[in-house]
């Protein structure tokens, strides 16, 4: 999933005339960033270290802009969003929609918690100021009725390309003119 979200996104900013560095570059600079400092955790305690995190991100950022004039940095996110809720839509990450449930809903039934899988995306400066940061749909996961579970399976979830296309685009909607 991760792929396909990327790869529209760049599509979507190349687009509208942005000049897009893949992720890749990212990843190398902040391996190589990382591996310069001797790692970002504690070898004892295994919690990060802020200063180092800090270190590493300037000097990713820093490479970035020095190897492809890069002013900015996008971050897209994955974040799970529960919910009580009473009926058969929700709204799942700020847009209702219909609720994952594998067999048809019985009269007077409606589902009590939903888990739903929710897309944010941020774009940050490189002195780190955040520029646009938003929350777009998603997809449901799970869904409680009663005393009765049901799990999207994982080859369902974000599979839809016309559902995915919706929610790249209503991400970066106000970025591209494409609201």
């Amino acid at each position: 999933m991760q792929e396909r979200v990327h790869a529209l996104i760049a599509s979507d900013l190349t687009g509208s005339g942005f000049e897009v560095v893949g992720a890749d570059a990212m990843e190398t600079a902040w391996r190589e960033a990382a591996e310069a400092v001797g790692g970002l955790y504690d070898p004892k305690t295994g919690e990060a270290d802020g200063d180092k995190w800090d270190a590493v991100r300037e000097a990713t950022y820093r490479e970035l802009a020095a190897v492809h004039r890069a002013d900015a940095v996008l971050y897209t996110t994955l974040a799970v969003e529960i919910r009580r809720l009473d009926g058969r839509e929700a709204p799942v990450c700020g847009r209702w929609d219909t609720l994952y449930w594998p067999a048809s809903w019985s009269i007077g039934e409606s589902a009590t918690l939903v888990v739903n899988a929710c897309l944010d995306l941020e774009i940050v400066d490189l002195d780190g100021r955040v520029l646009y940061s938003i929350r777009n749909g998603g997809d449901n996961l799970e869904t409680f009725l009663q005393q009765t579970r049901s799990r999207r399976p994982v080859e369902e979830r974000f599979a839809d390309p016309q559902r995915l296309r919706r929610l790249v685009s209503g991400l970066l909607g106000r970025l591209t003119g494409a609201e």
